[in-house]
């Protein structure tokens, strides 16, 4: 009925939608005043969730709404564009709708029209309810109709509004019911090829359960979804208020009559098998003697015998030869626990999607991708580029049901596609202060010629295994996918750890980080000491005859928490953490133990990328007794540090050109930087967040992409910032 321009207002500079009936329509009475009534419905209402209204009138014969601008997109574009959504998501955005109403309906207005067209969903995921246009206005003395006609969307449309009955809150909460089925299936719980059919089948028929099209989700959640949708609207919640309080529960994973006793009896028959019959379906006429025992009827009822001897002789003939033939075969068969291991994420992994609806993927501004995992109540702690791909891991939010679990995801960052490599997994039962899982290094794989002339790139994870006798630590390396439609694989190297058979007394578990040296197959890993927390540095190499050589490059010393090639191999840094303070070394890596200097003492972080590209200096940060960091840079032959001004956690850009860093804007928002690498070290800003970031960045291989995550982000977020080749 209107046509809606993106205007400015000039009196308040502020832009806004500008909403004006259509040129053929001005000359009926009747949509005028609907298109008034639209405007006065929602001008009574003041909510964040609602659009705005700021000013309504008529210029000349033009009628004319000015309301808030939304910078987003209708629900139905975005369910057009990628389909059917998680059932948080869905939750989400159906909480908020939600909210809306029930403003609405203590103002006496009930919308009547609730359908994805007219829910708008910005960039920050906020959903605002617009087009008040046949709204229902029920005045506060008399509660009359307003508009009585029966207009609207039939899809959404409530069994007593096909029927001309009387439109309540009700209504609006059966239209949002249809809503959750659609975001969440993509489907609509009545579907028909006409009108009358569809209107026919809202009034007698059963909604398709919500499982039919999603089966993966909880049950709950199917329940809550046809509780909304019930027949007749003093079986559904009574309020939009009630909704809310429903959906808290189901993301709590509580049941639904917790605290809301209400609900029993509407959601009772749903609990069976089988969906409850229509009222207008009888069952045929029959006479059944009930037997007197409580226990025969109950068996009568469930197991269809009023013979309850029958069936538990046969539950313990069952159970006796399920016990005997486990004490038969057992002695034949003794699982490596790295297979129990590895079948168990297996079967884990199958509950997790390996899709694109895994993630959202939002242009948060030019040139920076917002990755958003519905991963609850995870955060994003590292990540290591693999070609083209990230591979994230996050650790559970402390306090949260997923507190010290950990699990690793990769993200297509050009494809807009990511999927869980690891599942969730609960931390080492050894250590409480180590995770279970631990991203150590990326390497690449030398090409196959007859193959492919681009070599490919893995991950060695570490992974500490909970399942087998021993306790021992496995590494397993993930392998790239065949494409992007596959999810990538996950498998181990040789018969314990990726390197083959690791001398006597060296295993994963004592490996606590580890780096590979380019173009080579030599490791080099710190080793924990088997009587305390004390590390040192071995090459690990593998012989002519195929076993693995452990050669010690340094004395046992206070723990290493980082050691890093340098690109050339010829050298390598390691951090050893003394408590209060921290110490880099650098040494060359030549044939056995070679002399190692220590580059700088103090408050020190240092990442991945301290090399530069060329292996001749070296980045990190040092915190200040004010709590700034300050960037140097030090010549790894040797020599005194340059400061490059404020900064922490570098990262070099493949180019060598710059670095990427992390610092406080002039409002106190830590962003990242791009500092020159040559003095006088120019900076400019690479980020521009509402929020500060996480002390941690990455940049791919390419040098096309740098990777961060905002601060206490309600979902598992992660940044790509589009890099140039210079600042």
């Amino acid at each position: 009925m209107g046509i809606i321009y993106k205007a400015r207002d000039l009196s308040l500079d502020r832009v806004a939608a500008l909403k004006v009936l259509r040129d053929d329509l001005r000359a009926q009475p009747q949509i005028v005043a609907r298109f008034r009534r639209e405007a006065q419905a929602a001008a009574l209402l003041n909510h964040p969730n609602i659009v705005q209204i700021y000013a309504v009138g008529t210029e000349g014969d033009v009628p004319f709404i000015a309301m808030e601008f939304i910078d987003g997109l209708p629900l139905s574009s975005i369910m057009q564009r990628h389909g059917p959504m998680p059932w948080q998501r869905a939750f989400g955005i159906g909480e908020q709708v939600a909210r809306a109403l029930a403003c609405a309906h203590a103002a006496h207005v009930i919308h009547r029209d609730i359908k994805p067209p007219n829910i708008l969903v910005d960039q920050d995921e906020q959903a605002f309810v617009t087009d008040f246009g046949i709204a229902k206005i029920l005045t506060v003395e008399e509660q009359l109709t307003v508009d009585g006609t029966r207009l609207g969307t039939p899809q959404y449309m409530s069994p007593e509004r096909c029927r001309d009955g009387e439109v309540t809150a009700e209504s609006d909460i059966y239209s949002l019911g249809v809503l959750l089925f659609q975001m969440i299936s993509g489907r609509l719980p009545f579907e028909a090829s006409s009108s009358v059919e569809l209107v026919r089948k809202i009034l007698s028929a059963q909604p398709t359960r919500l499982r039919e099209y999603a089966p993966l989700v909880p049950e709950n959640v199917e329940r809550l979804v046809a509780y909304l949708v019930e027949k007749k609207p003093e079986n559904r919640p009574h309020s939009a208020d009630d909704v809310c309080k429903a959906i808290e529960l189901v993301r709590a994973g509580r049941s639904l009559d917790d605290e809301h006793t209400s609900m029993a009896s509407a959601l009772e028959d749903f609990r069976r098998t089988g969906p409850p019959k229509p009222s207008w379906v009888r069952d045929e006429p029959t006479t059944i003697f009930l037997p007197s025992s409580a226990l025969a009827r109950f068996t009568l009822r469930w197991f269809g015998t009023p013979f309850p001897g029958r069936i538990i002789t046969a539950a313990l003939l069952i159970v006796a030869i399920g016990i005997g033939l486990g004490f038969a075969i057992a002695p034949f068969f003794e699982p490596d626990p790295a297979v129990v291991a590895m079948n168990i994420i297996n079967a884990d992994m199958k509950r997790w999607e390996h899709s694109a609806e895994l993630a959202s993927f939002l242009d948060a501004a030019p040139g920076i991708q917002e990755t958003r995992l519905h991963l609850k109540d995870f955060a994003l702690a590292s990540g290591i580029w693999s070609g083209s791909r990230f591979y994230a891991l996050f650790n559970g939010v402390p306090l949260s049901a997923r507190a010290q679990q950990t699990c690793i995801a990769t993200i297509h960052v050009e494809a807009r596609y990511a999927s869980i490599v690891i599942p969730p997994l609960p931390p080492a039962p050894f250590d409480a202060t180590e995770q279970s899982l631990m991203l150590l290094s990326a390497y690449r794989i030398p090409p196959i010629p007859s193959e492919s002339a681009e070599p490919e790139a893995e991950v060695i994870i570490r992974y500490m295994d909970l399942f087998g006798q021993d306790r021992r630590g496995r590494i397993f390396l993930c392998g790239t996918a065949a494409s992007s439609e596959e999810p990538d694989s996950l498998f181990a190297r040789g018969p314990h750890d990726p390197i083959g058979a690791l001398p006597e007394g060296l295993n994963a578990r004592r490996i606590r980080v580890l780096d590979q040296r380019p173009g080579s197959t030599e490791y080099i890993a710190a080793i924990r000491n088997e009587q305390d927390t004390s590390c040192y540095l071995a090459a690990l190499s593998r012989q002519p005859d195929g076993a693995w050589r452990a050669d010690t490059l340094t004395d046992d010393g206070p723990p290493i928490t980082a050691v890093y090639y340098a690109p050339n191999g010829a050298s390598f840094v390691f951090m050893r953490d003394l408590g209060a303070s921290r110490q880099i070394w650098v040494a060359p890596r030549g044939v056995g133990p070679q002399p190692a200097f220590m580059a700088a003492e103090g408050k020190l972080s240092m990442g991945r990328s301290a090399f530069s590209p060329d292996s001749s200096r070296l980045a990190y940060s040092m915190e200040q007794q004010d709590g700034s960091s300050t960037l140097f840079i030090a010549p790894i032959a040797g020599g005194p540090s340059e400061s490059a001004g404020e900064g922490a956690t570098p990262c070099w850009h493949p180019s060598g050109a710059y670095l990427a860093a992390l610092s406080a804007t002039n409002g106190g928002i830590r962003q990242l930087v791009a500092i020159g690498a040559v003095a006088p070290y120019s900076r400019r800003v690479i980020t521009q967040t509402a929020s500060s970031l996480l002390p941690w960045c990455s940049i791919s291989p390419d040098g096309q992409w740098l990777a961060t995550a905002p601060m206490n982000a309600s979902e598992a977020t992660v940044y790509f910032i589009r890099l140039a080749p210079r600042i």
